[in-house]
């Protein structure tokens, strides 16, 4: 409707006229505010990782958590978690797993719960023999222990011009695990954790033959997957503290007394 759309324009820009600070969440929206809005004080807040809430986790044997999914202990364990919805297009994830069905050594877990689950499961049907599993939602603690026990971390979007500026919240909680990411994801975070913060491996989105790829990679060079491993959580810890990001807002809300 092209006139709540012009009325909705008119109350955002009477917002960020009015106001004495702008937060953006992306550097992709502080970019574009920035261009409106000329002479405006706009702040980059992104998203963060609670450092304290991973450190809570570093007792974590990770062989128990493979031994109760039977899983090896030198065996490739890639995850996925969070919600299993439409915008993550986690096809790729099965389908990526065909096409490795033959090594056994190589596993994908999905934990969580959403809409399309029961559709992903049916799909896991289809296509027969693949090593995928399913784990139920579970506490969030419960779960970034878990997450200790995986190697890397699958971070998928669909193929769309609208994802180009969007960051996954579960990117940082992985990368402070010094999990590396496989991401599916174009834009803004390709840039800032790929290619600034080399912490892991890049395939094109919705492709499931260069997930495929990327996954072998990590598969024939674990010193590979440990040092980007590394670079994320120094990358994370570096720039997207949430406490840190905190503090940054606070000195910028007392600088407009």
């Amino acid at each position: 409707n092209r006139t709540l759309i012009r009325w909705s324009t008119a109350l955002e820009m009477r917002c960020y006229r009015k106001a004495a600070l702008i937060t953006g969440q992306t550097q992709g929206i502080v970019t574009d505010i920035r261009r409106r809005c000329p002479g405006k004080n706009v702040l980059w807040v992104p998203n963060g990782v609670d450092l304290a809430a991973i450190g809570a986790t570093s007792g974590t044997d990770p062989k128990e958590a493979r031994a109760r999914l039977g899983i090896g202990t030198n065996d490739l364990v890639l995850a996925y978690a969070g919600i299993i919805g439409h915008a993550q297009g986690l096809e790729v994830i099965l389908h990526a797993a065909a096409l490795l069905r033959d090594r056994r050594d190589i596993h994908f877990l999905l934990l969580g719960d959403g809409p399309e689950k029961a559709k992903l499961i049916a799909l896991k049907e289809e296509l027969g023999d693949v090593n995928v599993r399913f784990v139920d939602r579970m506490p969030r603690a419960e779960l970034l222990r878990s997450m200790r026990a995986v190697d890397a971390v699958v971070v998928p979007l669909r193929k769309n011009d609208l994802f180009k500026g969007a960051i996954p919240s579960k990117i940082f909680e992985a990368l402070a695990l010094s999990k590396p990411l496989l991401l599916g994801v174009e834009g803004e975070a390709k840039d800032l954790f790929i290619e600034q913060g080399r912490g892991g491996l890049a395939f094109e989105p919705e492709n499931a033959r260069a997930l495929a790829d990327a996954v072998l990679i990590y598969h024939a060079d674990r010193a590979l997957l440990a040092r980007h491993g590394a670079n994320g959580e120094r990358h994370v810890r570096e720039h997207f503290d949430r406490d840190r990001i905190n503090e940054r807002l606070w000195n910028s809300l007392k600088e407009l007394d």
